[in-house]
């Protein structure tokens, strides 16, 4: 099942909305969570890479800008969130449920920000990321 994230008439102006904390978003630092979410990517202290799936508007990579970041959605919400948000940060598109999530074998860091809790059959999706992360998983 495909959730709202596919709906490219609504979503992408939501996005952007919340990234700069006009509706019902927020700023990532923020966030409730952002002090356990900094504080565990902090923790990867060897890293210097990383990639962030399900990456939205691309927060992650302002926020935690000594990391040599790149971050991965869906393609309409790269090209009209992401790419118009961050503009100076690296992008790639792809399909979670589509994907191997190979990928994950370059980056010293996967994060999952907000996106297992975002899509059908979560654990499945895991385990991928799991079986191909390299060193951390947040």
């Amino acid at each position: 099942m495909k959730t709202a994230w596919y709906n490219n008439d609504i979503l992408p102006q939501e996005m952007i909305k919340a990234a700069k904390g006009i509706t019902w978003g927020f700023k990532l630092e923020n966030a409730p969570h952002f002090p356990v979410l900094q504080e565990a990517i902090l923790a990867c202290r060897d890293s210097e890479t990383i990639i962030d799936i399900g990456c939205g508007a691309g927060e992650v990579g302002r926020v935690f800008n000594q990391f040599k970041y790149t971050g991965i959605d869906l393609n309409h919400i790269v090209e009209n969130v992401a790419k118009k948000q961050n503009k100076d940060l690296t992008y790639l598109s792809f399909d979670a449920y589509e994907s191997s999530f190979e990928f994950c074998k370059e980056y010293d860091i996967v994060l999952c920000n907000s996106f297992l809790s975002e899509i059908e059959f979560p654990t499945k999706i895991l385990n991928k990321i799991l079986t191909n992360a390299k060193k951390y998983v947040v």
